[in-house]
């Protein structure tokens, strides 16, 4: 339907079309009395040449009266010279009663007179046949002007009357427009509310969908939350049960690695004593050349309780041992274990040979006791840390420590001590002791070397804890 506005603009342009077309009408009424005029014009135009063709007609009757007149007059002339004398001698004599006129008036008097009057009368025609001439023409052209005008203005009206035709063909085009456009108008109009209803209707069924979904979400939000809050709460409870399973097992690396450390300075304590005692041996054979023998019985007996007395004591030191490097021992240098064999080589003089002998070694000495042990665990705050030796040295070589490989397993046998390390998959290292029955001056690189070589467990093991 049509709103209030679109028929109120319907219904000006229709009153606005009405008044074009009265005003057409008046136009029209016009030119119909212009052209009522016209014939009236042209009809008193066709009295008037009516009136002016008598004239005309006149002169021609005139002109045929005069051309009968001339014929009249050239007759007469012919019978006037049969009847006149034929000789000159004849005109002396007297005329003849019989051709005189019966009033006394000569015939050719007669004729000279009517020839006059004949004249006189054709030269009034002429001035009247000159007139009507003159008027004749004076009408023509006032004819031919009033037909030009006319004509003109039957131009004019038929232009105006194909003007106004045309335009009231438009009118009658822009009325149909005007109907179609206000049926177009009201069918949009009509289409446009179906339109706007549909979209409503389907803008309230999104927004039903929008709340249904916004609920379902909202509430899978909540049971999302809970359920991350849960989740939340036993990743913080699995968090503090690593953290404090971290923190026990920080603090037992840490308590290994100062055990490991304590036992390293041990083991390099324990090498000092060993090299200064070796040092100390060789000394005393080179000035006492005399007590060569009993320097080599007190080397051999320290080397064999080394080896027999104390195994327990052979195997740390022999595992802890980290000598790295050749040439001349420094503080700070260490031996070279070569990969399957303990190499220590020592040359003494034996029966009063010139030999070569080790350089003293001036190693500072460390004694740790186990009340500063027990002091430093237990005040860690009030006891003052220790420094630590380093070698400036780059590493090389490892250590037989067993405690460098985890728990270790440790045998005795016959050749020696047997030590199985967990880190690698079955390997055994044999230390083989020197024969106990060979006793010379000086010791064989055989004899003195100790072996490292790897061979498959063929005895159960017997685990034996390290002791420190």
């Amino acid at each position: 339907m049509a709103t209030p506005a679109e028929e109120q603009i319907t219904s000006s342009s229709s009153c606005h079309q009405v008044s074009k077309i009265q005003q057409l009408g008046l136009k029209a009424q016009d030119v119909l009395s212009t052209f009522s005029q016209l014939e009236a014009s042209i009809s008193s135009e066709g009295e008037s040449k009516k009136a002016e063709i008598g004239p005309v007609q006149k002169q021609r009757n005139f002109a045929h009266h005069r051309r009968r007149l001339a014929a009249y007059t050239a007759r007469q002339d012919a019978d006037d010279a049969v009847c006149s004398p034929a000789t000159d001698g004849f005109l002396s004599s007297p005329t003849s009663p019989s051709c005189m006129h019966p009033h006394g008036v000569t015939k050719s008097f007669a004729n000279f007179c009517e020839k006059l009057l004949l004249q006189n009368r054709i030269w009034k025609q002429q001035k009247q046949i000159n007139a009507l001439k003159r008027n004749l023409e004076s009408t023509k052209s006032s004819n031919a002007s009033h037909a030009f005008q006319s004509f003109c203005d039957r131009l004019i009206m038929s232009n105006n009357i194909w003007r106004l035709e045309r335009e009231v063909e438009r009118l009658k085009e822009d009325g149909e427009k005007l109907k179609r456009s206000r049926i177009a108008a009201v069918t949009r109009a009509a289409k446009q509310m179906v339109q706007d209803v549909r979209k409503e209707r389907l803008t309230e069924e999104y927004v039903k969908e929008l709340l249904d979904e916004m609920d379902g979400y909202r509430r899978a939000v909540v049971t999302l939350r809970a359920e991350h809050e849960k989740e939340i709460s036993e990743m913080a409870e699995e968090f503090r049960k690593d953290s404090r399973r971290m923190a026990l097992e920080i603090e037992r690396l840490q308590l290994a690695q100062e055990a490991r450390r304590i036992e390293q300075d041990l083991s390099n304590d324990i090498e000092e004593e060993l090299l200064e005692r070796l040092a100390h041996q060789s000394r005393l054979a080179i000035t006492d050349s005399a007590h060569t023998e009993e320097e080599c019985a007190d080397v051999e007996d320290d080397l064999e309780t080394l080896d027999g007395d104390s195994d327990d004591e052979l195997s740390s030191n022999l595992s802890t041992s980290t000598f790295v490097g050749s040439g001349p021992c420094t503080p700070n240098d260490k031996f070279v274990f070569a990969k399957g064999n303990i190499t220590a080589k020592l040359t003494l003089p034996l029966k009063r040979r010139a030999t070569t002998h080790l350089a003293p070694l001036r190693m500072p000495r460390r004694t740790i006791s186990t009340s500063s042990l027990r002091s430093d665990t237990s005040s860690p705050t009030t006891a003052k840390p220790r420094e630590r030796r380093v070698d400036p040295a780059e590493y090389v070589g490892f250590s037989f420590n067993p405690l460098f490989f985890g728990n270790a397993t440790i045998s005795r046998t016959e050749d020696g001590v047997k030590v199985e390390s967990p880190a690698i998959s079955n390997p055994i290292f044999n230390l083989k002791a020197p024969p106990a029955g060979k006793k010379s001056g000086t010791l064989s690189s055989k004899a003195s070397n100790s072996s490292l070589r790897e061979k498959p467990s063929l005895i159960p093991q017997k685990r034996v804890a390290w002791k420190v």
